[in-house]
């Protein structure tokens, strides 16, 4: 386009500099005002009022309860025998009062028991209980009938050792020989061991402080597992 001092310029052009062209700009001012202003490729032109309603929120999402009546209910069905089937079976499997009255009365002679042992440290010196407590479905109010057991968590400061595990057994069951006349069981399971009863069982699950959780041996003591799960319960 530009051609030299020969060639073809346009009127007022003054040179190539920033300078120059901004010059060559400023002289379309005149007395028809500035030059004109095109609008925007896209949207509205600057300055122009947006048409059409203008909403201070978004439009509320649908919501059933707000037409309710546009939607027609169905035809309730008559649960009687529905009702009649749940009443029946909580009845079968809810424990009678028998069976409960059996289950709190051998726990609370064992946890009177190990409350005793737990002062007296003379009465069984290898074993030390540092805390015991009541877990399970009984504790829950959720037990079965027919499943007649509740549940004890005994937490040993001492190592559980297998043998130690069975005197605390064998101790309890003199304690609850001593002052009844019904026959009581002590038998030793992975877990600890179970105390039976009249018409009921406990289970004493055994655990350790943590602080002995390493020194657990498999053929000395209870199965850390299970050490683990009961003291977590």
């Amino acid at each position: 386009m530009f051609l030299g001092a020969a060639g073809f310029r346009p009127a007022g052009y003054l040179g190539t500099s920033f300078t120059h062209r901004m010059r060559f700009f400023f002289r379309s001012w005149g007395r028809r005002g500035p030059a004109r202003v095109f609008p925007p490729m896209y949207g509205p032109p600057p300055g122009a009022t947006p048409t059409g309603p203008v909403f201070a929120c978004r439009p509320m999402s649908f919501d059933l309860a707000l037409c309710e009546a546009s939607f027609p209910r169905i035809k309730e069905l008559d649960d009687t025998d529905l009702a009649q089937a749940i009443t029946k079976r909580h009845q079968e499997i809810t424990p009678t009062p028998v069976e409960q009255t059996a289950v709190l009365g051998l726990i609370s002679k064992i946890k009177a028991a190990i409350e005793k042992i737990s002062a007296a440290p003379d009465l069984l010196p290898s074993v030390t209980v540092e805390e015991f407590r009541e877990v399970g479905s009984f504790r829950k109010g959720t037990m079965l009938a027919g499943h007649n057991v509740a549940d004890i968590v005994v937490v040993l400061r001492s190592l559980p050792t297998v043998e130690a595990v069975s005197a605390l057994g064998q101790k309890i069951v003199e304690e609850l020989k001593a002052n009844d006349k019904e026959v009581y069981s002590c038998i030793s399971r992975d877990f600890g061991c179970e105390l039976a009863g009249p018409n009921a069982i406990v289970r004493l699950l055994i655990t350790t402080v943590p602080s002995n959780a390493k020194l657990l041996e498999p053929d000395l003591h209870c199965t850390a597992l299970y050490a683990s799960i009961n003291f977590i319960r």
